[in-house]
């Protein structure tokens, strides 16, 4: 999860600093849990036009469940990370117009990796 953020953080502060243009992202709460803690939240670009780019599903107690950047068009388009409810990563891989494409990485609840598969245009190609 801290991961995946970093990497965004990173991806973000290398291309507004050195005089590029900046990018504003405004996030937007979709929908709460009864006990007030975000369920849904989508984080747009605001760069003239508003387009969304990433989604995230939290769980009822507050940590991230799914993570997952989009295209114009709202389909998965880049890396997916789904979370188990102790922090530690589930699934993670590429998407490409809602399809798998690349290397998806599973896990156990402890972080041990239980297997990685690779695809392509949603077609597994093998286990690797």
């Amino acid at each position: 999860m801290k991961h995946i953020f970093i990497v965004f953080f990173l991806f973000f502060f290398a291309t507004t600093c050195g005089g590029k243009v900046e990018v504003e992202y405004d996030e937007e709460i979709i929908s709460i849990y009864g006990n007030g803690n975000k369920k849904l939240v989508n984080i747009f670009k605001v760069n003239g036009d508003r387009a969304l780019i990433r989604k995230t599903q939290f769980y009822i107690g507050g940590g991230i469940e799914i993570e997952q950047d989009v295209n114009a068009n709202g389909q998965k388009s880049g890396i997916t990370t789904e979370y188990y409810e102790n922090g530690l990563i589930k699934v993670s891989g590429y998407y490409s117009n809602n399809r798998k494409h690349g290397i998806f990485f599973w896990y156990d609840e402890v972080g041990k990796s239980l297997r990685t598969e690779e695809y392509k245009n949603g077609v597994k190609i093998r286990p690797k």
